[in-house]
């Protein structure tokens, strides 16, 4: 028996393929049992949480039975929390943001909210310059050397005021200078 996975290397979350070569030995029917006894049929597709071997038996109609594993390496997750220098102020408000773990290999993907020419940038470090007044989420989506992503948005923060209007109104509508 010879098992092979695709992929060998995934992400969270993700699937692989178990695909059982029976390549000599024994009479047929073959059943083909995974780690925890269950009766599978090829391909078999999991979805392990951590790295391993993953164990394929196979039992012949004689009952001799023959086994193979393969390992499976499940990569880790990158983080992406991230702070800014200010959360609010009056427009145009110019913002600094820093991710919290930045890791070498690791890219960036932030989006400011705004509906701006520049709402989206690929810098670790960008400053942004909110320009209009309001309330704006801001996302960053950091992806590993691995493939691996993680999206974390911070609702509600950045509030931006608007600028103030003065204006005010004479009353006497004409004024003069007597002494």
């Amino acid at each position: 028996i010879d098992v092979i996975a695709t992929p060998n290397s995934i992400c969270p979350g993700e699937l692989v393929q178990l695909n059982v070569n029976i390549i000599q030995g024994g009479i047929p029917p073959y059943t083909i049992y995974n780690s925890n006894g269950l009766v599978v049929v090829p391909p078999v597709n999991i979805s392990p949480t951590g790295s391993g071997l993953q164990w394929i038996y196979v039992e012949d109609g004689c009952g001799s039975t023959a086994h193979d594993s393969v390992y499976i390496t499940v990569n880790g997750l990158p983080q992406a929390n991230f702070v800014s220098d200010t959360t609010q102020g009056c427009e145009p408000l110019t913002v600094a943001f820093t991710p919290m773990n930045p890791q070498l290999g690791q890219t960036y993907y932030w989006n400011f909210d705004d509906a701006s020419y520049n709402q989206v940038s690929y810098d670790i470090n960008p400053i942004h310059q909110f320009s209009q007044d309001g309330i704006y989420d801001v996302s960053l989506t950091v992806t590993n050397a691995s493939g691996c992503s993680t999206t974390y948005t911070h609702n509600q923060m950045i509030n931006v005021y608007p600028n103030p209007n003065a204006s005010f109104i004479t009353d006497p509508i004409s004024v003069s200078i007597v002494k």
